[in-house]
Parts: structure tokens; C-alpha cells; sequence
């Protein structure tokens, strides 16, 4: 498969493949005895178990077993192309996109991601990839275009210096500081964690009782991924059939699968947008009764750009709209007209009733 030679030849095969179990206490320790606490500080240590163990670029890029070598300007060439400002949306979109899709922009007319149903396979399973082992992400979702250059730049074989994205991604967990609801940037890398742990001698307990997803690797690979030509393999009679047999059916398929989706990225920006104004609160709090720093609200054009609303009822090709057949139609409407009827005629015994009545009492 295309991506896992690609996985190869950058000698991240110990990158998709970490280690498959880990202690969750252990992971807590790693993350509250990481430092420094500066943004900048490149020393990057945890205390483990009484052990020092580093999470900086070079013992990760060790660890990985030296995928890469940086040059003299301590830059990769993704670095470079990020310096310069050389990535274009347009090109970036036509590389990762199915033909007619392209990215989404915000309210200011600039790119802000790209919707997870419009890209390719292969560039599905880079997205799995990165958010599952370089990226610290509960979840897997649209691609933003920060991480969509990362990917871009995979797929088109520049280099690129893993480590040192996944030293500052450890970095940035450590730097998060939680809400008062306990809400806080979510602890990644477990099994990279685990492995550097073992690595530098931690006593870790035997009961590495959690379980990790399974790794993306070629078996996972061939599983999920498609080849476009994929259907001219087919017998031609089998194809024909399959095409006369059941087309509506992968309509209908095709139109939930949009609609599911649509759903979730509904669900998805009302979870992000809801934990945003929940940590707004909370910093306006502090500031408010406790001289805590300064906080700026965000504007209604940067709240709209950071969490992109996907539309409240949109339309998806392959909807069938039910329709009742007419002798069912007619059907009903004669039994409406029998009840209309018999309506009547009650209406009509009461009255005579009530006339009867009337003329006893007289």
C-alpha cells in the first residue's frame, strides 16, 4: 500500500506501532512532574517512578530510531516551507481532496480546515495516522489547515522531523492549565510514554491494565484502504448486477452516511464551542475576584471562525421522499368519509333523542 511504503521509507514503523498497553497512573505522574513550564525551554524531563525520563526532540528521534537528521539551521524541510509561508491552500486541497471538493473558509475569507467526507482515502488514513500518534487529539474530526500542511507535506515526500513535532505537541499538554471544571488539554502519546519510561529504566507496575486502539499499520491499512481501481477487477457480469440490483440502496446509504455526519460536526462544535465559553467564564472569573491576568473576550467573527457551524438543515443528494401509494391514499380517505358519515348519523340519533325527551317532560 502507498502509505505504508511511505510509513517505511521515513522509518516510522516504531512510531505507528507503540507500545500496545499502559498504566493510566503512570501517564498522570509523567504529565505532573513534566517541566520546564517555559514555553521556549528546551530541557523537556519527568521524574517517572524516581527516574528522570526526557521527552525532548533528540531522545524521541532515538527512541523512533532516528528517522531523521536535521540540517545545520536545526530546521526540517516542513519547517522551512512553514517559515516561508510556501503552503497554498489551493494546491493543498487539489492533493487531499476528492476532484470538486475543497477547503471551508471563515468569516474573513481565509481557509480554516477541510471536512473530514471530502477528503481522499489515503488522505484519511494520514489523518488517522498523525491524530492518533503525533497529534493529541481525543477524537478524529475535520482536518484544521495547520495539520492539513503536515499532511500535505507527507504525502509529497518533503521532510519532515517527527520528533520535534511530537516533543512540542508532550510540551504543550504540559503548559495547559485546567479549568475549574477539571477540563484540561487531553494526556496523548500513552504508548510513546509507556516506551520512553521502559526505555530509561522506570519501575512501571506490572498491571499495564489499559488497552491502546489498534496500531496503523499495513494490516489496518489494507482494511480501510480503497483502490480506485478497486471495481475494474470485478467480473463484468457481477459488476452489472451489483449496479441493477442495489444503486438505490447505496443511495440511501450514501444520503444517511451525509446526514450522520452532518450531525456529528453539529455535536462536535456545540462540545468545542461550549467548552470555549466555558474556559471565557472561568478567565473572566479569576480576573474579576481573584486579580487574575487580563482576559479579552473573543469576537463574534473569531468565535465563528474557530468553530465552524455546518449548517442547521442542509440538503443531501440520494433523500427519498415517502410516499404513500394512491389506493392506500384513497383508502384513507373513504374511511375518513365513513367517519365523517357515522359522525353524522350519531349527531342525528342524538338530536331525535333529545326530541323524544322533550316531549315527555311535557
Amino acid at each position: 500500500m502507498e502509505f505504508q511504503g511511505e510509513l517505511t521509507r521515513r522509518k516510522w514503523n516504531k512510531l505507528a506501532t507503540p507500545e500496545k498497553k499502559y498504566n493510566e497512573d503512570i501517564i498522570k505522574e509523567f504529565y505532573a512532574n513534566a517541566f520546564p513550564l517555559q514555553r521556549l525551554d528546551q530541557t523537556r524531563n519527568s521524574w517517572v517512578r524516581g527516574v528522570t525520563v526526557n521527552y525532548a526532540r533528540d531522545t524521541i528521534n532515538e527512541y523512533l530510531g532516528s528517522p531523521y537528521s536535521l540540517g545545520d539551521d536545526g530546521l526540517d524541510e516542513y519547517g522551512r516551507l512553514k517559515k516561508a509561508r510556501a503552503f497554498k491552500a489551493d494546491k493543498m486541497a487539489k492533493l487531499l481532496c476528492f476532484p470538486g471538493c475543497t477547503y471551508i473558509v471563515g468569516v474573513t475569507g481565509n481557509p480554516v480546515s477541510i471536512l473530514r467526507k471530502n477528503l481522499t482515502t489515503i488522505a484519511r488514513i494520514g489523518q488517522n495516522f498523525l491524530y492518533c500518534n503525533v497529534y493529541s487529539i481525543t477524537h478524529i474530526s475535520d482536518l484544521n489547515m495547520s495539520r492539513a500542511t503536515l499532511l500535505y507535506s507527507i504525502l509529497t515526500k518533503d521532510g519532515v522531523d517527527i520528533a520535534s513535532i511530537i516533543s512540542d505537541e508532550i510540551h504543550k499538554t504540559v503548559l495547559s492549565t485546567p479549568s475549574i471544571t477539571g477540563v484540561s488539554k487531553p494526556l496523548g502519546f500513552l504508548g510513546l510514554i509507556t516506551g520512553l519510561c521502559k526505555a530509561t529504566g522506570s519501575r512501571l507496575p506490572n498491571n499495564l491494565n489499559k488497552s491502546l486502539r489498534p496500531p496503523i499499520n499495513a494490516i489496518y491499512i489494507k482494511i480501510h484502504y480503497k483502490s480506485e481501481q478497486q471495481g475494474d477487477t470485478s467480473q463484468p457480469r457481477s459488476q452489472r448486477h451489483w449496479q441493477t440490483s442495489s444503486s438505490s440502496q447505496v443511495a440511501s446509504l450514501a444520503f444517511m452516511a451525509a446526514h450522520f455526519h452532518h450531525i456529528e460536526q453539529k455535536n462536535l462544535a456545540n462540545y468545542l464551542a461550549l467548552m470555549s465559553l466555558n474556559t471565557s467564564l472561568y478567565h473572566a472569573h479569576r480576573h474579576q475576584f481573584h486579580g487574575g491576568p487580563p482576559f479579552k473576550w473573543p469576537s463574534l467573527d473569531t468565535f465563528q471562525q474557530q468553530f465552524h457551524w455546518p449548517g442547521d438543515s442542509p440538503n443531501f443528494e440520494g433523500g427519498v421522499e415517502e410516499e404513500q401509494p394512491e389506493q392506500e391514499a384513497e383508502q384513507e380517505g373513504g374511511d375518513e368519509k365513513e367517519d365523517e358519515e357515522g359522525g353524522e348519523d350519531k349527531q342525528r340519533e342524538d338530536v331525535e333523542e333529545g326530541d323524544d325527551d322533550d316531549q315527555e317532560d311535557n
